[in-house]
């Protein structure tokens, strides 16, 4: 009886399948000749008006002419294959009037099973699926009862146990009643008396109980009132204390970084006429050159740096095929928000800048919405190796930066190899000389930075004249990330 609900279903299933495993048969129709008579009162009448010599008796009646014509031709039909029916319509004899040929669409007993077979397989299925349901149902109700049974069953027992030792004790009672009564050691009224007062007595045993218990109740209460109310205590003593320290804490490290800037900012403007901090608080793309060992990436680096702290700028993106590598001790005092090496991803992520350098122009955020727009820093290092490997992408993001960034509050450093018109995008030369500051770094063994530096291009006096080719020299120690550690170590 299990097993028939499964049985029902999947004969149900395998019906339903059958049809379409079994081979299709052909499209058969059947075609009837079906004429009409043409002795009919308006042919009489034509025949008359064209002078033709004719009686009315001579032609048999139209109810009798149609009905021999149906009797003769109609009432047999031809059947045949559908598809060569079509094909051999056109050599029909053309005198024949099409509404004299009646066809009609043989069904094939064989689809007629297939719709049976379809039936039965909802039935089948409809069957075992009820059947189930039924025996389930019945199955659940039977073992919630037997459940419920041994639960009643316990406390049945529990209770008559209680109350068989009680009615025991009672049935004890009076038997000793009885047989002192009998022996004259007590009186009727004796006993009734000590009846009364067994069930006074058990009265008050029982409204004692019920004091202790509330008391009970009270003293559990009272202890989790004073338990609550000295947790809030200790919650508020803890966040005052820490509320305290936090706030001595955040006072001292902002007296702390508040100093550290002042002195940063003053030593690079006192620095050789403060031509490091004009480079370093001007918004036009600043780009480094230089052979190998010149410190061009420990630069920026320091360069980032000093903005992030001094200007409050942060680095948001920072593209380096070596971020993870070699160079990533250097990058990783910046904490920029996005860091990509992957040569395959940084096509995407050029674009998405351009595309964001749009929207921030226009005031608004990622989402497309409103906001107002904060500066932000974008690092590229070894572009001369990008605009190779990432092709197109590299070169839109170079084009779009001589033009977008002001707008978009983005403060751009580049790291390339050479000032040569092949590191660049074709056709950005006069760009690029009126639109970023270049600075050439130097190393007489490849491998040590020396001091000098030459501003190529973008360097300008209080008057407004560029000062072309200025050589000078760096802050002491400014090519090596030690010295803007004094910015990071309140941190």
């Amino acid at each position: 009886m299990k097993l028939l609900p499964l049985l029902l279903m999947g004969s149900g299933l395998i019906a339903g399948a059958y049809p379409k495993f079994k081979p299709q048969p052909f499209d058969m129709v059947n075609v009837r000749f079906c004429p009409e008579t043409s002795n009919t009162s308006e042919a009489i009448a034509a025949m008359k008006r064209q002078g033709r010599d004719i009686k009315e008796k001579d032609f048999t009646p139209q109810d009798k002419a149609q009905g021999y014509l149906y009797q003769t031709y109609c009432r047999q039909g031809h059947v045949m294959l559908k598809s060569y029916w079509e094909e051999k319509q056109s050599a029909i004899d053309l005198s024949v009037s099409p509404s004299a040929l009646v066809t009609k669409t043989v069904v094939n007993a064989e689809k007629g099973q297939d719709v049976g077979f379809y039936l039965l397989s909802i039935v089948l299925v409809g069957t075992g699926y009820g059947y189930q349901k039924k025996h389930y149902d019945a199955f659940s109700r039977n073992v919630f009862g037997k459940i419920k049974q041994i639960e009643n069953d316990v406390i049945l027992t529990a209770n008559n146990g209680n109350r068989s030792r009680q009615y025991n004790r009672e049935m004890d009672n009076q038997t000793w009643d009885i047989k002192e009564e009998v022996a004259g050691l007590i009186s009727r009224e004796a006993i009734q008396n000590r009846q009364v007062k067994q069930a006074l007595f058990q009265e008050e045993e029982f409204k004692t109980h019920l004091l202790n218990l509330n008391l009970q109740q009270s003293e559990a209460q009272k202890a989790i009132a004073q338990n609550q109310l000295d947790r809030t205590k200790a919650e508020k003593e803890m966040t005052k204390l820490q509320s305290t320290t936090s706030s001595e804490t955040r006072d001292a490290e902002g007296v702390t970084d508040k100093v550290l800037v002042i002195k940063m900012v003053d030593a690079l403007k006192s620095h050789e006429g403060g031509w490091l901090w004009r480079i370093i608080d001007n918004q036009t793309p600043l780009w480094l050159i230089g052979r190998q060992g010149s410190s061009k990436t420990w630069t920026a680096c320091s360069f980032a740096l000093i903005r992030k702290y001094c200007l409050a700028i942060p680095v948001r993106y920072l593209i380096d095929e070596h971020a993870r590598g070699v160079n990533g001790q250097i990058w990783k005092y910046l904490d920029a928000q996005t860091v990509t090496s992957d040569i395959d991803a940084m096509g995407n992520l050029f674009d998405s800048i351009v595309a964001n350098w749009k929207l921030r122009i226009e005031g608004k955020n990622e989402r497309e919405e409103k906001t107002d727009i904060a500066p932000e820093q974008i690092i590229v290092d070894e572009y001369t190796a990008l605009k190779s490997e990432v092709g197109e992408p590299s070169e839109r993001f170079y084009r779009r930066h001589l033009k977008d960034t002001r707008k978009a509050q983005s403060y751009v450093i580049g790291v390339t190899h050479n000032d040569t018109n092949s590191s660049y995008p074709e056709g950005t030369k006069e760009q690029r000389e009126s639109g970023t500051i270049l600075i050439q770094k130097f190393s007489a063994n490849g491998k040590t930075p020396l001091a000098r530096v030459k501003v190529v291009r973008g360097l300008f006096d209080d008057a407004g004249n560029e000062l072309l080719e200025h050589e000078g020299e760096f802050l002491s120690g400014l090519t090596r990330i030690e010295s803007t550690s004094i910015l990071t170590a309140s941190r």
